[in-house]
């Protein structure tokens, strides 16, 4: 075990040094050339900003701490396109507002999600994204004394783009939502925990981090990775990276240790479970649950229930069942040879 775990820490090590190394190629290349995730991110802004004639708006969503934001806004700098951010609360007619006052600009509606909650709102929304002419007219059937009080028109026409945040995509929606994101491109950041491991080790690196040097980051990280596992992976992003460096720089590594796992929200089974998967990787199915049994005193149910998380955690849907899969072939033939051999 002491060798395999050796091996692990060289090569995370050297992908660190690696990620440090290229300072200069920019940041926002690294991690498209590492995670297909965020190079198809980039994709559908390319094709939203500079070739989309049909839709006229884009919907992205993923876990906190993925850069969302800084991602969208450092691509409409970097084109020189005029673009203005809307985040925290909107109101309907807020709303209305805000696209009636920029009409043929950029919109960013960044984590504003009362507008994803609200039926009027949605209704605004797939107004100023499509219509079937052609001409994305907007109107607002209410009392006219609201609208001459804020300077509103009852009807504008929108010919700007949106580009809307969220941290989650709720598919528990109604009809209304469902007709809503189908006027848009919608592209949902899926991350691997070896992807979010990934993201994390690349920017973490490479950003000044309370006057932490490379070592004392490498450090850290490696805590952080040992913390973490299948049931915790949406905990483990940059904004949990910086808290956990803050109590590292003022309590110190061994006092920080406990309050990062805490952090965290480490479940010591699902370590367990990490732990053997590792170092019984070459062992038969069989025996790995023997050796889960023996070790753990946990039974062979909620061995297979924590690889199912595992699983589901640790791979896209399709590679998900591509394992599944596999892990059915190698149990038939497993088998069958024991079959052989009595």
């Amino acid at each position: 075990m002491k060798g395999k775990d050796a091996d692990v820490k060289d090569k995370f090590v050297v992908a660190v040094r690696e990620a440090a190394d290229f300072k200069d190629e920019g940041l926002e290349k690294l991690l498209c050339e590492r995670i297909p995730a965020m190079q198809r991110f980039h994709e559908f802004l390319d094709m939203l900003l500079s070739k989309s004639e049909y839709s006229k708006a884009c919907f992205i969503v993923g876990p906190a701490g993925t850069r969302k934001s800084y991602h969208v806004e450092e691509e409409l700098r970097r084109r020189g396109t005029e673009f203005v951010t809307y985040n925290s609360h909107s109101t309907p007619l807020g709303l209305y507002e805000i696209l009636y006052t920029h009409p043929n600009g950029v919109i960013v509606l960044d984590d504003i999600d009362a507008i994803t909650e609200d039926k009027r709102s949605i209704n605004i929304l797939k107004a100023a994204t499509f219509n079937a002419s052609g001409e994305r007219e907007i109107t607002w059937q209410s009392t006219t004394k609201v609208l001459r009080e804020r300077g509103l028109p009852a009807r504008f026409v929108f010919s700007g783009k949106i580009i809307i945040i969220a941290n989650d995509l709720n598919r528990s929606q109604k009809e209304t939502f469902k007709a809503f994101l189908n006027r848009m491109y919608v592209h949902e950041i899926v991350l691997s925990i070896s992807e979010r491991k990934e993201l994390v080790r690349t920017v973490f690196m490479r950003q000044p981090v309370f006057e932490l040097d490379d070592a004392g980051k490498l450090g850290l990280l490696e805590l952080m990775e040992k913390a973490l596992t299948f049931g915790n992976a949406d905990k483990y992003n940059l904004r949990t990276a910086f808290k956990a460096a803050e109590m590292w720089k003022h309590l110190g590594e061994d006092k920080a240790k406990s309050l990062i796992y805490a952090l965290l929200e480490t479940n010591e089974m699902a370590r367990k479970f990490l732990i053997l998967e590792e170092g019984a990787a070459g062992l038969p199915v069989k025996k790995r649950v023997e050796l889960w049994k023996q070790t753990t005193g946990y039974s062979q149910a909620t061995y297979f229930r924590l690889k199912d998380k595992y699983r589901v955690a640790s791979f896209s849907t399709q590679m998900a069942l591509d394992e599944e899969r596999n892990s059915i072939l190698a149990a038939i033939t497993e088998a069958a040879e024991e079959r052989a051999e009595k």
